[in-house]
């Protein structure tokens, strides 16, 4: 083993200080465990609660972040699976969970406005993560232990059934699609909620524009605005200063610049 393959051993774990990155790391393990494990030829059966604890728990953090980004822009304070948010913190219970983070995102949808196709591409992965849900049962605390335990410390059930025979093939194919579901909603519904910030911190665009942007908010690094401008000159009519009228789709455009990002406004 030379020096660099050494260090490789070595982590800095502090840095990891945030849910999302955790889960970011719980997601890559199983990735890795698809990848490399097939090679050792053994049977998946010798890996398989400490593979589906991680797959629950991945989708655990994935959902409760999902959660928490879309209060912001739903405005509810009221819950549907759940009596409280301390409550819904704490949970292991992936279909309570779940039916939150649904819950939450229609909500979001229908106070911004949200266009039904970009909806309809939400329901269709969502179902995939009800049908991974069946698979995983109870949640997380389900593969932790072998029996379930109450506040008591008494013996409740069984955490495992016997008899059960889960397919981790068919079980990869399903986390896939819900690791899309998980990774992609924010930025399925980008150009609406990045429209609220900039409103937010500006209330002069919330008159006469449209309730969403062209696209999600663009960073500028790179050259970000004047690659826009460039390409926007080239293929509308420039009304004034970063302003072009789309004659293509009838619409108005304007760029702005807000904290190192590019907006695209669409004018009513």
């Amino acid at each position: 083993m030379d020096k660099r393959q050494r260090e490789n051993y070595k982590a800095w774990i502090g840095y990891i200080n945030s849910d999302s990155r955790i889960w970011g790391q719980y997601t890559d393990m199983v990735d890795f465990v698809y990848k490399e494990y097939p090679k050792t030829k053994q049977k998946f059966e010798v890996i398989a609660i400490p593979l589906l604890f991680t797959m629950s728990h991945a989708i655990e953090l994935g959902l409760k972040e999902n959660i928490m980004h879309l209060k912001k822009y739903s405005q509810s304070k009221l819950l549907t699976a759940f009596n409280d948010w301390m409550i819904l913190v704490k949970s292991h219970n992936l279909k309570g969970l779940s039916k939150e983070f649904n819950s939450q995102f229609n909500k979001t949808c229908k106070k911004l406005g949200v266009e039904n196709d970009i909806k309809a591409g939400f329901n269709k992965l969502y179902g995939e993560l009800e049908k991974i849900i069946v698979v995983l049962e109870k949640g997380t605390e389900t593969y932790r232990y072998a029996n379930k335990l109450d506040n008591k410390s008494e013996f409740v059930e069984k955490s495992l059934e016997f008899e059960k025979k889960i397919d981790f093939y068919e079980l990869e194919k399903l986390f896939t699609e819900v690791d899309k579901l998980l990774t992609r909603t924010t930025n399925l519904i980008s150009e609406y909620t990045d429209y609220v910030d900039l409103v937010e911190a500006h209330p002069q665009y919330k008159i006469g524009y449209k309730n969403r942007l062209l696209c999600r908010a663009l960073y500028v690094g790179g050259g970000t605005d004047l690659k826009i401008r460039k390409k926007f000159d080239k293929e509308m009519i420039r009304q004034e200063d970063d302003k072009w009228f789309d004659k293509d789709q009838g619409e108005s455009i304007e760029m702005v610049i807000h904290d190192d990002h590019v907006y695209l406004l669409l004018k009513k």
